[in-house]
């Protein structure tokens, strides 16, 4: 069985060969409002980065999906007519 994860060779990582990541935003403001998605990185991979690109790669992948779940913007409210 294949996941749909695919490492940076394009081979697909099996269940058991992936590291498991929980990413997840949650909006104070909202009540029942958090969104998370697990990220799956082929454990080769994984294994292969150093503490630092660990954590980097975790900085990343919190960001990415603060990016895809919240949207912001601003403007002067005067305009509004």
């Amino acid at each position: 069985m294949c996941l749909d994860t695919r490492s940076e060779a394009g081979e697909c990582a099996m269940a058991d060969d992936v590291v498991r990541i929980k990413v997840g935003v949650s909006m104070r403001a909202v009540h029942n409002s958090t969104q998370e998605d697990i990220l799956e990185v082929p454990r080769s991979e994984w294994d292969a980065m150093t503490d630092k690109e660990r954590e980097e790669y975790l900085d990343q992948a919190a960001q990415d999906h603060l990016a895809n779940e919240v949207e912001a913007y601003a403007y002067v409210a005067e305009d509004e007519g």
